[in-house]
């Protein structure tokens, strides 16, 4: 069995310090992919340190925004690196699991290119997990208030999933995970 792989978008790790570690310490996972840090990629070996990890890779050098922590038992070899995602294979013993971390681009525009990128490596043999914040919706009905997402912009996001054979996790706890901060109409 491959181990725990936890992707949390932080919004800024200084603000979350305490939040993720105490998420680390409870979930305990062996890859942990950390979105929208807001740090230099120089100071991800203090934060690897920190966190008890033991390798480390980041998409910054495509203007990424991902940051991916490893323990030695599970091996994290990173396949590609793109700006909105990174595809690594992790393995442990005799199994093998190719994950693409996602941390898409807001405009609708650039996310066509993720789309393309992750539907050419859909025809894999191995387990595929892709994972991450989308920046996008199926459908309204997965978020409340704020404005109407365009339907052409769900439509490419659901056929990005229905060409490429994916196929959603159901999840458990809470329905809504974020809030935009804002209040009356404007609040998301």
């Amino acid at each position: 069995m491959i181990d725990k792989i936890m992707f949390w978008d932080v919004q800024g790790l200084g603000t979350s310090k305490s939040r993720l570690q105490s998420l680390l310490k409870k979930f305990k996972p062996k890859v942990l992919i950390v979105a929208e840090h807001f740090r230099e990629d120089s100071r991800m070996l203090r934060w690897q340190n920190m966190l008890r990890f033991d390798a480390n890779f980041s998409n910054g050098a495509h203007e990424g925004k991902l940051w991916i922590f490893s323990e030695a038992k599970v091996h994290v070899s990173v396949l590609r690196a793109y700006n909105q995602q990174v595809m690594m294979l992790i393995f442990k013993k005799h199994l093998s699991l190719v994950v693409s971390a996602v941390y898409a681009k807001c405009l609708y525009f650039e996310r066509r290119s993720l789309w393309s990128d992750l539907i050419g490596f859909s025809s894999l043999t191995l387990p595929w997990v892709v994972l991450g914040n989308f920046n996008i919706i199926r459908e309204d009905s997965e978020r409340r208030g704020g404005n109407l997402r365009l339907l052409s912009t769900m439509e490419d996001f659901y056929r990005f999933m229905d060409v490429g054979g994916l196929v959603e996790i159901p999840f458990s706890g809470n329905k809504f995970s974020w809030c935009n901060g804002h209040g009356g109409m404007a609040r998301s």
